[in-house]
């Protein structure tokens, strides 16, 4: 599964995503914290991403997708 990773406007990642393939949503969340630590917003799946979050996001995805 795919899951989008998005960051606060504090963050310098804010406005982007990064990408996380994952098993599930915990496994994603333990790949992105140990890539980054807890400096993440909010992690998402495909559905609630592209429902709305995405076209919020100016700066589009960011770096590599993390596995």
């Amino acid at each position: 599964m795919t899951f989008y990773v998005t960051f606060g406007q504090k963050s310098p990642f804010r406005n982007g995503w990064v990408e996380v393939e994952a098993k599930d949503y915990q496994s994603a969340r333990d790949i992105i914290n140990y890539a980054i630590g807890p400096w993440y917003s909010n992690i998402f799946n495909t559905a609630e991403f592209d429902g709305a979050i995405k076209s919020f996001l100016s700066r589009g995805k960011l770096g590599e997708t993390l596995k």
